[in-house]
């Protein structure tokens, strides 16, 4: 699952780069996508913390999981 925020957070970044460099004419299409995949990657935190409050064991600290899922969802935030 972590694995899903990294990518998106790619994504997020590569769509970025591409808004940066646009006309105007472009940025409203580009900032919609950027906007989905900002909404990909809370659904991907949501399914991450939803795993979290499902299981017993974690293979680390359930705190570090939170972090670690609450901090790749907020550099998709500040990209958006």
């Amino acid at each position: 699952m972590f694995s899903a925020s990294a990518d998106n957070i790619v994504t997020g970044s590569k769509l970025l780069m591409e808004l940066l460099g646009a006309d105007s004419a472009s940025r409203v299409e580009i900032a919609e996508r950027m906007r989905a995949a900002e909404h990909a990657g809370d659904d991907a935190t949501h399914a991450i913390f939803h795993q979290l409050n499902s299981s017993f064991i974690t293979p680390f600290d359930r705190e570090d999981i939170y972090k670690l899922a609450s901090s790749l969802d907020d550099i998709m935030d500040f990209m958006e």
